[in-house]
């Protein structure tokens, strides 16, 4: 009972109550004498349970921060509650409190910090309104720079989401088709200011193309991780701008 009441203080008690009687740590699943004995001391309709005040000794940003780098790191499913225990310093029922869903709702959070933070970086000068070929392309050769690196080959938290989560998972999902559309616009805009320019031919579809270059960074990306190999991802990036002349 005092370990119930220490989790009351921080996250509502219905949610204590699941979760010892029967947390399988990604959600909870109550069935049989469980169930039977939650019920009889609370009834049916745990909602209904009064909210106890949360515990917001942390500062949320900060733990949201923690956590993506460790999905980045290691991918969703490999990620355990326990881990992000140690990566946040931030008890489980902080965690549930803090972020009602638990490992999702903070998985879904860390997306959208990476986008917020991180991606920006990533595309530099591509995202002003002058840019052009110039800009395009220096964000293709930074690409390749970082898949050099190991800490580069970690890949994109958004491009690694696509493959593992985004079949299954609608939030998840809707996190990275904002990403493309986020590129698109941009390689859109960047390649009718280098059509203006005359850097690429008359007769090209910037849109279309630029669905072109968002696909090649993707697998970029990808092909990156498996095989760092500088000729093969140039390679890769010469192919897609020859078809821009």
């Amino acid at each position: 009972m005092t370990d119930i009441k220490h989790r009351a203080d921080v996250e509502p008690l219905h949610r204590v109550v699941l979760r010892f009687a029967g947390d399988s740590g990604d959600g909870m699943q109550l069935t049989g004498d469980r169930f039977t004995s939650v019920s009889a001391l609370f009834g049916n309709d745990l909602s209904t349970l009064p909210e106890f005040p949360a515990d917001r000794e942390f500062e949320p940003d900060a733990v949201v921060d923690a956590a993506m780098h460790q999905f980045w790191e290691r991918g969703y499913r490999a990620t355990s509650i326990e881990d992000l225990v140690k990566a946040t310093g931030v008890k489980p029922g902080s965690i549930y409190g803090a972020f009602p869903g638990g490992k999702h709702a903070l998985f879904v959070k860390s997306l959208e910090r990476y986008s917020k933070l991180v991606v920006p970086g990533k595309l530099g000068e591509l995202e002003g309104p002058h840019a052009a070929l110039a800009e395009v392309r220096a964000y293709f050769d930074g690409l390749v720079v970082d898949l050099l690196t190991p800490e580069g080959r970690a890949g994109c938290l958004l491009v690694n989401t696509a493959i593992e989560k985004s079949a299954e998972d609608d939030e998840a999902a809707a996190v990275v088709r904002g990403h493309h559309a986020r590129l698109e616009r941009t390689m859109t805009a960047a390649l009718e200011n280098a059509q203006r320019l005359g850097e690429v031919r008359g007769g090209l579809d910037p849109a279309s193309a630029a669905r072109v270059l968002v696909a090649t960074s993707q697998g970029l990306m990808v092909v990156g991780k498996a095989n760092p190999d500088e000729g093969v991802l140039r390679a890769i990036v010469d192919g897609a701008f020859a078809n821009l002349a």
